[in-house]
């Protein structure tokens, strides 16, 4: 019947217009790829994180001819998405950007199937980490710089906690063990 029909337009319709501001929104890079590897849509977020305006790039980047994904070893994760296995485990991924700027970015790759369960298109979601790697390598630096102190001090230095657990220690400690 003709209101049924109706009805179920109006569901699909609200149905994409859910979806479409769920990608819209999301605060990771989406982007979905043909077999062929072209770029076929994009979200916001890409801007974001790829420096890049997205409709320059929608249909004429290629996924396949990437080397920087190459280079990194992302290669077979791709294609075993686009086999049809999803990958689960992040990839990091190193990109070298304009003005010696670089991005590390966390990736996930999912398939998408057509109604006869055939891989129709790769999803790859990206999270921009970069703040948490630099952030990471400060606090190692920041560690390495407070053990080299310890160490180049003559006495033996021992630091321990409220609760009495050896945070650190020098080399020199030794020497009045």
């Amino acid at each position: 019947n003709i209101t049924d029909q109706k009805e179920a337009e109006q569901k699909l319709k609200s149905s994409e217009s859910r979806y479409k501001e769920l990608i819209k929104e999301a605060p990771y890079a989406i982007t979905i790829y043909n077999k062929e590897g072209t770029l076929i849509a994009a979200n916001e977020k890409c801007d974001e994180i790829w420096l890049l305006d997205r409709d320059e790039w929608i249909g004429k980047y290629n996924i396949f001819l990437e080397k920087s994904f190459k280079d990194q070893g992302l290669e077979k994760a791709i294609i075993e998405a686009f086999q049809g296995r999803k990958n689960e485990s992040s990839s990091e991924i190193t990109i070298p950007m304009s003005g010696g700027v670089r991005k590390h970015l966390h990736i996930k790759y999912y398939p998408l199937f057509d109604p006869d369960g055939v891989v129709e298109n790769v999803v790859f979601v990206a999270e921009d980490v970069t703040g948490y790697i630099q952030a990471e390598e400060k606090a190692k630096t920041g560690e390495s710089l407070k053990q080299g102190i310890l160490d180049a001090l003559d006495d033996g230095i021992l630091v321990i906690d409220r609760d009495g657990i050896i945070i650190s220690l020098n080399k020199n400690l030794s020497t009045y063990a």
